[in-house]
């Protein structure tokens, strides 16, 4: 077994790794490595038991309500302690977003799970939730390949958990947080680190950015995340004010500004990312009727923001210049509006919050099911209900519709892609939110990193990496 060190280099500091309250992508990735789910998504896009000893078993009759399964014996805490069926019952009753969709009891051997709602892949819902925990004096304990080590300011490390079940190549993760260049937003410092062979991984990178590397391997991830505008509903109450908005975007031109070459590949054309399935909004930029649309609704005669973070994102690699853009193609409309740049924690509290206009954001799936991540943008369940949010409540622009809702339990249940159709359109006609380009993530590591293999969630299992 090597004796290593993975270097990773990310360009947001790392938040706290506690499943309860995590939401930046970098601070999941590391927390599946501490706390595992009772399913893991493979490269495929399957599941694949994590916790659970065996895929999911459903109880005839059903009609995709009940299942049942077992919990795997030999998976034990970093304290030497065992993970019981009755600890994985308890993480599951105790995750908001799993009780949002079902109920979980232990009897005869077995776990036993309740749905709300029929979901014939439900072991797809299980990859994001349920993360296994238990605290203890030195802090949360997990099941997982690494635990949380010593820290400092400048580094955030994990080392390998003594009692996993599978030991992990590498012996411990060091992360090191890499700020974007003040003047260009660009992640100057993190490309240098990766060439000078100061980084052996960066896991966020855009395509616009990996392009200038030499030195280090590039991995193309499937085409799977979404970089919108986000519409605060509950202050743009008016359905034709947003489809002004909408309308008001010529988003070929603001995949170009992100992007540059080929902007056709990276324009968003529905709410899904193309790795997920097709949501068609048929939105067409209209300068003229945008500008007619919004002063028949009356306009909007409050001063507005668009707010953004400044770090680049695989779906947003230049956020100041699109949101300059967007603010320009706005006061087209008569809006009074400026772009506003705020730090990546102030604009999660923020939305979360609804203390905002617009928000120039993106979302990448925790899971490969559709209907997950739709749920979680648009459902009426997962818009937050204050300044911390949870795991799930992503739905930012605070949509409520019952239509949406019974259009996502419909798709959930019959996998029907002319269920996805609907959606879409119906999004083009409600206009919550305008999704603006998709994201290929894309992945540098050194040479030496073997093992690698990209997946549509982005989540990858760092056990599994080694170190030449």
């Amino acid at each position: 077994m090597a004796s290593s060190v993975l270097r990773i280099g990310v360009v947001d500091p790392v938040g706290s790794i506690d499943p309860r309250t995590m939401a930046e992508a970098t601070t999941i990735l590391l927390a599946r490595q501490i706390f595992e789910t009772p399913f893991l998504a493979s490269a495929a896009g399957d599941a694949t038991p994590a916790l659970f000893e065996e895929k999911l078993t459903e109880e005839a009759g059903s009609g995709g309500l009940k299942f049942s399964t077992t919990v795997r014996r030999d998976a034990r805490f970093s304290d030497g302690t065992p993970a019981t069926a009755e600890d994985v019952v308890g993480a599951l009753a105790h995750d908001p977003v799993f009780t949002s969709r079902a109920s979980a009891s232990y009897r005869d051997g077995r776990v036993h799970l309740t749905l709300f709602a029929p979901n014939t892949r439900f072991d797809l819902f299980l990859t994001m939730c349920g993360m296994l925990y238990r605290e203890t004096a030195g802090g949360l304990a997990g099941t997982g390949a690494y635990m949380i080590g010593p820290s400092d300011k400048d580094v955030v490390r994990l080392v390998r958990n003594p009692h996993a079940r599978t030991p992990s190549r590498i012996e411990s993760i060091e992360v090191r947080h890499y700020p974007v260049d003040a003047q260009t937003g660009r992640p100057v410092a993190l490309l240098n680190a990766l060439e000078k062979g100061e980084v052996d991984l960066a896991p966020r990178l855009s395509w616009r950015d990996v392009n200038v590397l030499k030195n280090t391997a590039v991995v193309m991830k499937p085409v799977n995340s979404t970089c919108m505008l986000y519409i605060n509903n509950e202050r743009l109450k008016d359905a034709r004010l947003r489809a002004a908005l909408a309308k008001a975007v010529d988003r070929t031109i603001v995949a170009e500004i992100a992007f540059g070459e080929n902007p056709l590949a990276f324009r968003a054309t529905g709410l899904l990312p193309p790795a997920l399935g097709k949501t068609n909004d048929r939105l067409t930029p209209d300068g003229e009727r945008a500008r007619a649309e919004w002063q028949e609704a009356g306009g909007y005669e409050k001063p507005m923001s668009i707010i953004y973070s400044p770090a680049p994102r695989p779906y947003l690699p230049a956020p100041a210049a699109v949101a300059r853009h967007l603010r320009d193609r706005f006061r087209r409309l008569g809006a009074i509006i400026e772009a506003s740049e705020v730090a990546s924690g102030e604009l999660i509290t923020k939305v979360n919050s609804g203390d905002y206009d617009l928000a120039l954001m993106g979302n990448i799936p925790d899971s490969p099911d559709p209907s997950d991540y739709l749920s979680a943008v648009v459902g009426s369940d997962a818009v937050p209900s204050g300044a911390e949010g949870s795991s799930f409540a992503f739905n930012f622009s605070r949509y409520r519709s019952r239509e949406m809702d019974d259009l996502i339990a419909s798709y959930r249940k019959e996998r029907r892609e002319e269920t996805l159709g609907e959606i879409g359109m119906l999004l083009g006609r409600d206009v919550p939110l305008v999704p603006l380009m998709y994201g290929r993530a894309c992945v540098a590591h050194a040479w030496r990193l073997r093992g690698f293999l990209p997946t549509v969630t982005g989540l990858v299992d760092l056990s599994a990496l080694t170190l030449g």
